[in-house]
């Protein structure tokens, strides 16, 4: 079994957590809060993105999916301001 990095590697993996944040926070109203639920949906999104290209993926580890979010996070300052 190899890691999510490893099978699809990191650029492309970016470029997904990058698509999905934009998608959901681009044109997020300026002082509507955002909530560990919304930051959740967009990790869900990348996940079930990264499923779909390779069909049964292997359960992702709990240190990937923090990789994930904290990537999530980092797209979203970056899309944010």
């Amino acid at each position: 079994m190899s890691d999510i990095f490893s099978r699809f590697g990191v650029e492309y993996i970016m470029g997904v957590v990058q698509s999905e944040v934009e998608w959901t926070f681009g044109d997020w109203p300026e002082g509507e809060g955002i909530g560990s639920s919304d930051v959740s949906a967009v990790v869900r999104n990348v996940v079930r993105n990264l499923d779909s290209q390779i069909p049964y993926l292997e359960q992702i580890s709990d240190s990937e999916m923090q990789v994930i979010r904290q990537a999530v996070m980092g797209a979203m300052r970056e899309v944010l301001h």
